[in-house]
């Protein structure tokens, strides 16, 4: 009992004689520690929220690129596979656009589908 009651007084003498330090030390646990736990809990929210956006403005879970391109046949199979809810072929192609004052930019131009046809990847104009 003796010695413990002594290494206890030794580490407060040791606390109260530097208490500088020892509060910058504790800071910074408890800083990293806060940053740690915010970092845990912001990926579930931000899963959701994507979640969310991407079930409301229709967007595509799935993407399959082929540079050969898809026959008609391709996407009917596709179509049949189990958990598929629906197939939208689109074509899309990158190019570079030249804007005023000699800029060039790289851009990637998108088919929408064609009236009538269900679609996904609802466009929002903001």
């Amino acid at each position: 009992m003796g010695r413990t009651h002594s290494y206890q007084k030794n580490i407060l003498r040791e606390i109260s004689g530097s208490f500088g330090r020892f509060f910058a030390i504790f800071a910074i646990v408890a800083l990293g520690t806060g940053f740690f736990a915010g970092l845990v809990a912001t990926s579930p929210d931000m899963l959701d929220s994507v979640d969310a956006y991407y079930d409301k403005h229709h967007m595509a879970d799935l993407q399959i690129i082929s540079t050969q391109g898809l026959t008609d046949n391709d996407v009917r199979a596709i179509e049949e596979i189990d958990g598929i809810a629906q197939a939208a072929p689109m074509y899309s192609t990158d190019v570079l656009m030249n804007y005023p004052e000699n800029q060039t930019c790289a851009t990637r131009i998108q088919s929408l589908a064609q009236d009538g046809e269900p679609w996904l990847d609802r466009v929002t104009l903001l």
